[in-house]
């Protein structure tokens, strides 16, 4: 999915949905354009454009522009933290 170029994505794209959820544990992992790809599966009208999204987010060495990508990312994302998902309940019945 990280890959526009990849025949899932391809196939993926040619489903006509009202929704589309996707599940992912590294959607930013590695860099921008694998980002954009999961974004533009996700809602192709609101990210139409791979050079636009690297232009409006290729300089993150800036906090302004991670917190407009954090915003960008926040009500699409739901986020969770290894230590929260570690945590361990153990029960023992008798």
């Amino acid at each position: 999915m990280k890959n526009n170029n990849s025949k899932l994505f391809q196939a993926l794209t040619t489903y006509k949905t009202q929704y589309r959820v996707l599940l992912t544990g590294t959607p930013l992992q590695n860099n921008l354009q694998e980002l954009y790809h999961l974004l533009n599966f996700l809602t192709p009208s609101k990210f139409p454009s791979l050079e636009e999204f690297e232009s409006n987010f290729n300089n993150l060495n800036k906090e302004e522009v991670i917190s407009q990508l954090h915003a960008l990312l926040k009500p699409r994302m739901l986020r969770r933290m290894k230590a929260d998902v570690l945590k361990v309940h153990i029960y023992i019945v008798v």
